[in-house]
């Protein structure tokens, strides 16, 4: 999931937290053929908003866009089990970079 700051956000923060939701989801779901449990799919919830003060313009300086990525739960042991696995952690932050990679390209760098 991408999360956002739903009080005080940077510009494209939410265009940003959407992207890195779904690339992670879409990269890990293609990959759950290899994967020793499945991972889920969220669908329509790889974005949340909350009051997550680190990533807000506030706390930004309106330098720069930001978004926090959730890909797991401490209390899932299926979660646990896969985060566990160093190729899993690899393929995750692989959907993350590709995600940053889209956000470079749609902005250019810029805010």
């Amino acid at each position: 999931m991408g999360l956002y700051n739903n009080t005080n956000a940077t510009p494209n923060q939410i265009w940003f937290a959407t992207v890195m939701g779904q690339e992670v989801t879409a990269d890990m779901v293609s990959l759950n053929a290899q994967l020793e449990f499945p991972w889920h799919d969220r669908g329509s919830g790889v974005l949340l908003g909350g009051p997550y003060v680190e990533i807000g313009d506030l706390y930004l300086g309106s330098e720069m866009d930001a978004t926090l990525l959730e890909v797991a739960f401490h209390d899932n042991a299926s979660d646990a089990a896969l985060l566990r696995d160093p190729k899993v952690r690899n393929w995750v932050a692989r959907g993350a970079y590709h995600a940053v990679v889209r956000y470079m390209n749609q902005f250019d760098g810029g805010r």
